[in-house]
């Protein structure tokens, strides 16, 4: 769904919502047994990146989409970490 959305040259996603980097936050700090640390850390800096410049919902950083893109490389594995799949 968001890759079809992505446009890395311009960082806005036409349709679908805003980057739920809350939810991915919320998850990543809750189980942190599960991740690994290129997961934390990219997680931290796409945080970090919103925290510190005024980036509008439905913009997306440059670490937003790195995260995406690990996240979407290793969503299997993680769903199995994290669902028990």
């Amino acid at each position: 769904m968001w890759e079809s959305k992505l446009d890395p040259s311009h960082g806005e996603v036409d349709r679908g919502g805003p980057f739920p980097i809350e939810t991915i936050e919320r998850l990543v700090r809750k189980e942190l047994s599960y991740c690994d640390e290129n997961l934390f850390q990219l997680t931290n800096r796409a945080v970090m990146a919103r925290r510190e410049g005024p980036i509008n919902r439905d913009e997306l950083t440059r670490d937003d989409i790195l995260l995406y893109k690990y996240i979407v490389k290793r969503r299997n594995r993680l769903k199995r970490k994290l669902y028990g799949l």
